[in-house]
């Protein structure tokens, strides 16, 4: 039986009714990614995914009820490779990364509509870095360029006059090149201050307004449940469903 069947057989009714709650705030015809938990080569596929998934499926399910157009997007983690829990690196070459990436995305219930490196977001992050610093809105300290406002957030760190985008930053160019209207994100709770995070940058990025609205989804790792769902307007306000 394949993953999605497996799942389909045994529909978690409480997660469909949290997620009717979402549907009210998406106008019919609307254009809605959604995007899964992260994917870290480093660490493969982990049992808290499964979680993300399973509420994806049930999106792509009740979504297009409303006419609504779904898409999925897919960043992969290609940045950060440092050593896993075993100690072991991670293999860079080309061929190696992609087959890992094959590997992935056979356990995704949804199929993505777009792929993407989180490495490929490293030019349009120094950019907008630059942007930023031109309208004095970074400050350099203790090698770290911050953005400052009421929460600072660190956008890079520097070593040896080179300049490493940090993830808050890289997923907000990731999601400044979203063309859908609403973008609904499903993570672990755990998660929740990261996406706080990237909000205020692409925010930032965008001259006060966010690219687009922001459905949030944070999940128990530990239950499988819904813990909170937040709606973030374009405005940068942030209104709690669930």
């Amino acid at each position: 039986m394949r993953y999605e069947e497996q799942y389909s057989a045994n529909f978690d009714p409480e997660i469909a009714r949290r997620l009717q709650g979402v549907m009210s705030e998406i106008p019919p015809g609307s254009e809605v990614s959604l995007e899964g938990e992260p994917n870290y080569i480093i660490h493969g596929w982990q049992q808290h995914h499964r979680t993300s998934e399973e509420i994806i499926w049930t999106l792509r399910q009740i979504l297009p009820r409303n006419n609504i157009k779904v898409s999925r997007r897919f960043l992969l983690d290609d940045y950060n490779l440092g050593k896993n829990n075993q100690g072991e690196g991670t293999d860079t070459n080309p061929e190696a990364l992609y087959s890992h990436a094959v590997q992935l995305k056979n356990f995704m219930m949804v199929a993505p509509s777009q792929f993407c490196w989180e490495s490929d977001y490293i030019e349009p992050a120094l950019r907008a870095i630059e942007q930023l610093d031109q309208e004095g809105r970074v400050v350099r300290q203790n090698g770290h360029v911050v953005l400052v406002g009421r929460r600072p957030i660190v956008l890079a760190t520097t070593n040896n006059g080179q300049i490493n985008p940090s993830c808050a930053i890289l997923d907000s160019c990731f999601q400044a090149e979203n063309p859908s209207e609403i973008a609904i994100l499903v993570h672990s709770r755990e998660f929740s201050h990261q996406q706080t995070e990237m909000r205020m940058v692409n925010q930032a990025i965008g001259g006060g307004q966010l690219t687009h609205v922001f459905i949030n989804i944070f999940t128990k790792r530990e239950t499988g449940s819904i813990s909170t769902i937040l709606l973030t307007t374009r405005e940068g306000e942030t209104h709690k469903l669930f």
